[in-house]
């Protein structure tokens, strides 16, 4: 019976949709009521977050190698790279050479032997970032230095001053190349460095510049006595034809 009234009874009769004007109060667009606290919340938790369009930027600004470099802009203390810039400065003090070497790419053997070749002229070479460098050397007179660590440098120094032997042994070793020195707290580069190497010892130039006074000042003497020695042969020639024609 029951089955019979829901069949026939209310799923029999035909729902016919219709509509009907409903009259709310205005909405205040520019000033809405605020939600409920709870609603508020769950409308913030379940606001989508959309990922930013940077298609229309340029390639400068969606560049990540600028985020990098900041970050690698951040000095960092380390006592550590303190203690080498120290020991870099005191060594660029005491050697009498220093010279800034372009490193290429190398073997381990052939900078073995490298090391070998420098080392019987006394020579030592060392590795030095360009932060250590730039802590050494910033606001002495070693500053101008500073260009020539853009990449990969190498130093080396010698207690001795001869320039000759030195840059005879680095024509032996292709893969570093000489690009300036220090010589007397002068920054030279190469040509300056091979005219200072074909210069003599100190003893050589002083004996060269006094022999070279001495030339100029016989020259004067020369100049000056030479009228009146000219006029005393003169006179002697002129008084032997007189006694020979008496």
């Amino acid at each position: 019976m029951a089955n019979f009234i829901f069949k026939e009874g209310l799923l029999g009769v035909k729902w016919i949709p219709r509509f009907e004007s409903v009259r709310f109060r205005r909405v205040n667009v520019q000033r809405p009521r605020p939600p409920h606290y709870l609603r508020a919340k769950y409308e913030a938790l379940v606001k989508p977050i959309y990922k930013e369009d940077t298609s229309y930027l340029p390639p400068t600004v969606k560049c990540m190698k600028n985020q990098e470099l900041e970050k690698n802009t951040i000095d960092i203390i380390n006592p550590l790279e303190r203690i080498i810039a120290k020991e870099l400065y005191q060594k660029l003090e005491s050697s009498k050479f220093v010279g800034f070497l372009h490193v290429n790419p190398i073997c381990g053997e052939d900078e073995f032997q490298a090391r070998v070749l420098l080392f019987r002229e006394r020579v030592s070479i060392d590795k030095f970032s360009k932060k250590v460098v730039d802590k050494a050397v910033r606001g002495t007179i070693y500053e101008s230095i500073l260009p020539l660590f853009i990449t990969h440098t190498a130093i080396i120094f010698s207690e001795e001053l001869h320039v000759d032997k030195i840059l005879k042994v680095l024509r032996k070793i292709p893969q570093y190349v000489l690009m300036a020195g220090i010589v007397d707290n002068r920054l030279l580069n190469v040509s300056q460095l091979k005219t200072y190497a074909e210069l003599k010892n100190i003893t050589t130039a002083r004996a060269g510049l006094v022999s070279l006074l001495n030339s100029f000042g016989q020259q004067i003497v020369n100049n000056i006595t030479a009228h009146p020695r000219n006029l005393a042969t003169q006179l002697q020639l002129y008084s032997e034809s007189k006694s020979e024609s008496s």
